[in-house]
């Protein structure tokens, strides 16, 4: 019993009071964007039920989250969760290579998403612009690039800070040469997909090997590609090779004829891409990112060289200033703006 009681006094201590409200255009926001999920929570409510009764729902979600903060108390109920064990690779029957999902209540998420947001925004008044982890716009991919961008510039100003290249790890390497590290890459991915077709029996449907292949193999070489997307012919070969062996695979099981090494037919039906254009509608996606806001990289926006109307007939949106080494010919950016101004030419 004093335990209890002391308890509850240092609870009594602790509790803060809010002063943050949530409008009611916040609610509308985030069950408008619940559109496109498909998940349901634990309790059983589905993310389509809100939505499609977002607007009886929004009024008594505004009262129920401001009163949950001006109270204090986040309900129990928004805390259970379902968890799910969702496999990584390796021996499917060793635990250690799960990863457990928790599925939360999605009106609980809601309310967390919403107060995430308003401490984002101050949040972003101290934090470093050099932070990119759990940073909202940023991500490990944004690092690499504004890093890499960073020894691009000191190449070009020969700095002396190029002295300590040498000792950066595979995540900057992109920068200074790829060709050493495809051999991992292009490595890893077939082993991975190795152990596809060693598990791929008879009765695997197509649509199971394709949901393997793009989740253990094609994420491999495609990670972080904006950073280190191959330039020479004989480097994307190489990488295309990846997929050509699970196409090869999938066009025996259905029985495809294909001229050899052309897998066009296996390509079309299944409704992929290369990975080449897989890697070009990325580097566009990027440079569509930075234009937009959506990724926040005001160091990397920068470096973007809009095209300013003038005399000339150019339609380009985007200005490329001439370069004289291979280095800075191989700047993510310049690439990017590269194939938006080859598609409106």
């Amino acid at each position: 019993m004093h335990y209890r009681h002391r308890f509850s006094f240092l609870r009594a201590q602790v509790k803060l009071e809010s002063r943050l409200t949530i409008e009611l255009d916040e609610v509308e926001e985030n069950l408008l964007s619940l559109r496109t999920t498909k998940s349901r929570g634990p309790d059983g409510i589905s993310a389509q039920f809100l939505f499609s009764i977002r607007a009886q729902l929004k009024y008594p979600l505004l009262y129920l989250f401001n009163l949950s903060l001006a109270e204090g108390i986040f309900p129990s109920i928004w805390k259970t969760s379902q968890v799910t064990p969702i496999y990584k690779s390796g021996d499917p029957g060793s635990v250690s290579n799960y990863r457990p999902i928790s599925g939360l209540p999605l009106i609980g998420k809601l309310f967390e998403k919403i107060v995430n947001k308003c401490i984002e925004r101050r949040f972003k008044l101290v934090l470093s612009t050099n932070q990119h982890g759990f940073y909202g716009g940023r991500s490990t991919t944004t690092s690499a690039l504004e890093f890499s961008a960073f020894i691009r510039d000191s190449f070009k100003n020969m700095s002396q800070r190029i002295n300590q290249v040498e000792d950066l790890g595979f995540i900057f390497t992109p920068t200074l040469s790829f060709a050493p590290h495809i051999d991992w890459i292009v490595g890893k991915a077939l082993r991975s997909l190795g152990f596809i077709r060693r598990h791929a029996g008879s009765v695997m449907s197509v649509r199971c090997l394709l949901i393997l292949y793009t989740t253990l193999v094609r994420s491999i070489v495609e990670h972080g590609s904006v950073v280190w997307s191959p330039r020479t012919k004989c480097d994307i070969i190489r990488i295309e090779r990846v997929q050509h062996r699970f196409l090869s695979m999938v066009s025996r099981s259905m029985g495809i004829n294909h001229e050899p090494h052309d897998y066009k037919p296996v390509l079309i039906a299944l409704n992929l891409s290369t990975l080449s254009e897989r890697r070009n509608m990325s580097d566009i996606k990027l440079l569509n990112g930075l234009v937009s806001g959506v990724i926040d990289s005001p160091d990397l926006l920068s470096r973007i060289g809009f095209r300013i109307p003038g005399t000339t007939r150019s339609r380009d949106p985007y200005y490329l200033a001439s370069v004289s080494k291979n280095y800075l010919d191989d700047d993510p950016l310049r690439r990017a703006m590269s194939l938006v101004n080859s598609q409106t030419s």
